[in-house]
């Protein structure tokens, strides 16, 4: 597979049409049986998707993550935020666990309509999926995840039978009240929609967290200085600490880029974290600076894949950060960082930060 790191390259494939996220011989060809039930649902994903089929699922589920509707609920966020910390009880903290795992899963979780209660479920069932995408994964992983995928999808199906018959203010509601076209979702459709909106509603945005607060802390800015600016700040953390590394598309014809000779069907990988450090874009990109305005970057993805959540991303992120330096604003790192082993995302596994003077 070849790859492609500067940023002109990778922000022209996100955005051409001519290449897919579609397999070309389709979701199944080669996948054993007992792994059919994780790539059906998988099948039925808007990020795997083209339109029109990406289309029906995206436009959707589009109007509850607009800018607007999410200003909305940006109160309800920042005291789910402060109560959070609150209940950190000691002047140890475990990021990861006490924090960061938790914010951006019930934050979506509300959104959706799904029990507050269900959030380390809905955590252990996401990193079960997304396991799959590991360069060393094995028959332990696979079972996991179907199980994973299975449990989950019944789960939804019975919260959707519950939303049908007593329907709330919340995301799955407004999916079923919504779902009235000429072509509607089928039931299958709509658990798949949600199951995504579940995982990549919060993945993402744990790591996020957690690397944007270790980068602050080894910065020599000051940290009431960089919180002045929030929404800078944000672009900052998510352009040099890009979570997702790498996105991949297939070629759906015969093209040439940059000299490269690719037949349709060859598959192509994005490295979204280099192009975010790509010296022909960015000035001195290997330097973390949040008190300068840089260009727009490819953490979110562009073209018709953009983050649906986008907006909901850089709200948790402005929202977390800020709250975090408000309430320990002597926090420090006091044992060395851990990161995970994996492929897919680039997270910290573990960071322990000291709030006393």
């Amino acid at each position: 597979m070849a790859v492609t790191s500067d940023f002109e390259t990778v922000n022209n494939i996100l955005r051409d049409k001519s290449f897919v996220r579609e397999p070309p011989l389709g979701f199944f060809a080669g996948i054993p049986k007992h792994l059919f039930p994780f790539y059906e649902n998988e099948s039925r994903s808007m990020l795997e998707r083209e339109p029109p089929y990406h289309t029906r699922l995206k436009s959707l589920a589009f109007p509850f993550f607009t800018n607007r509707k999410l200003k909305e609920l940006e109160h309800e966020i920042k005291e789910l935020c402060q109560t959070l910390l609150q209940q950190i009880p000691n002047s140890k903290i475990n990021l990861i666990s006490d924090f960061s795992k938790q914010f951006p899963v019930i934050v979506i979780a509300r959104l959706l309509g799904v029990p507050e209660i269900m959030a380390p479920q809905l955590v252990n069932w996401s990193g079960d999926m997304v396991a799959m995408y590991q360069a060393r994964r094995d028959q332990g992983i696979e079972k996991k995840a179907v199980n994973a995928t299975t449990e989950f999808s019944e789960y939804i199906k019975k919260l959707l039978d519950e939303k049908k018959k007593k329907p709330r203010e919340d995301l799955i509601s407004f999916l079923i009240s919504e779902n009235k076209s000429d072509n509607p979702l089928s039931n299958d459709e709509l658990i798949s929609t949600i199951i995504l909106l579940l995982n990549a509603g919060h993945e993402a945005t744990v790591h996020t967290i957690s690397n944007g607060v270790k980068t602050i802390l080894e910065s020599e800015f000051s940290l009431s200085e960089i919180i002045k600016n929030p929404k800078q700040l944000t672009e900052e953390i998510l352009r040099y600490c890009t979570p997702l590394h790498m996105f991949t598309r297939y070629c759906s014809v015969d093209t040439e880029i940059n000299g490269h000779h690719f037949k349709a069907g060859e598959k192509i990988g994005l490295l979204l974290a280099a192009a975010n450090r790509d010296p022909a874009y960015f000035t001195d990109p290997e330097d973390f600076n949040p008190l300068i305005k840089r260009r727009a970057n490819l953490s979110l993805g562009a073209g018709i894949h953009f983050c649906l959540g986008a907006h909901l991303a850089r709200l948790e992120l402005q929202i977390a950060i800020t709250t975090l330096i408000d309430f320990f604003p002597s926090m420090r790192i006091t044992q060395k960082p851990r990161y995970q082993d994996n492929f897919h995302f680039f997270g910290l596994k573990e960071l322990t930060l000291g709030t006393e003077n």
